[in-house]
């Protein structure tokens, strides 16, 4: 055999060894994904969506042939899983803060004391949204920034003022840090909404962007996807998914509950938030009454 037909078997065979690996490594990223997708969504590309969807320009588009529980199927206007709000009966109490109590980290010494209300049991969706707008009170969507918007997507990079109107259109308001925080720590002071430790990727819908959960995905999970992070009374996503408007006893707005974006345990705790102002294409909200 020719040296030339010898190199020309062997370049042959590296080729193989190289799709091989690439085939290998694809794979193991997928089992990789299908293993801290919640329960219910399976690996789309970078992302989690429902069966029969897949991941494309920000969110999963197609026809769903299942969704997870507890998110239900509809066809309008386009066939999407989409979780159904409630609102959720938070009992008043009070909630002693303090660095000491809360991992050394700069919380503000001070005492919670919250009468009986009630929040959205989900961040406001698209589906929700749109309804809104339907109705004369809400600026659409602008999806040319934020790409494609499914139905059962956590609305985002909206106002702290249009947040508010919208909340109005609800019949509630927006909720203020207090109460935001009461109804993610409870009474007992939970570190995180479902309890004091646990901040796993089927829990809570961060890191998505950058790691640690996933890479890539520049847009929250569907609201509602990840149930084993609720809180014991059943509300869904205060940590991860989107940043969430609340008002300021001081005056102004926060943004809590940290994003898809926070890749940190102190931008999801309980308690975390900061102030601001501008609109974000990782903040939403949620309604109390």
């Amino acid at each position: 055999m020719s040296q030339d037909r010898r190199y020309s078997i062997a370049l042959g065979a590296l080729g193989v060894l190289a799709v091989l690996a690439l085939m290998y490594a694809s794979m193991n990223r997928r089992l990789a994904l299908a293993q801290i997708c919640p329960t219910g969504l399976v690996p789309s590309s970078h992302a989690c969506c429902p069966p029969g969807q897949r991941w494309a320009g920000g969110g999963c588009v197609g026809q769903p042939t299942s969704c997870p529980v507890p998110l239900q199927l509809v066809s309008k206007p386009v066939p999407a899983c989409v979780l159904s709000n409630r609102p959720v009966s938070i009992s008043g109490g009070s909630l002693e803060l303090s660095s000491q109590d809360w991992d050394g980290q700069q919380v503000l010494p001070r005492k919670l004391q919250l009468k009986d209300f009630r929040i959205d049991s989900a961040e406001v969706t698209s589906l929700r949204w749109g309804r809104c707008v339907t109705d004369g009170q809400c600026q659409p969507l602008t999806a040319p920034a934020l790409g494609h918007v499914p139905p059962g997507q956590s609305v985002r990079g909206v106002s702290p003022e249009a947040a508010a109107q919208f909340c109005r259109f609800a019949g509630g308001r927006l909720p203020s840090d207090d109460e935001w925080i009461f109804a993610a720590a409870g009474s007992e002071g939970r570190k995180f909404p479902w309890g004091p430790s646990g901040l796993v990727c089927r829990r809570s819908a961060f890191g998505l962007e950058q790691g640690p959960c996933r890479h890539h995905q520049d847009a929250p999970d569907l609201a509602g996807t990840h149930a084993s992070g609720n809180t014991p009374e059943g509300v869904f996503d205060l940590s991860g998914n989107v940043a969430e408007w609340t008002t300021r006893a001081e005056g102004g707005y926060s943004a809590r509950g940290g994003s898809f974006r926070s890749r940190v345990a102190s931008q999801l705790k309980s308690w975390s938030g900061h102030s601001a102002r501008e609109k974000a294409d990782d903040i939403g909200f949620r309604c109390v009454y």
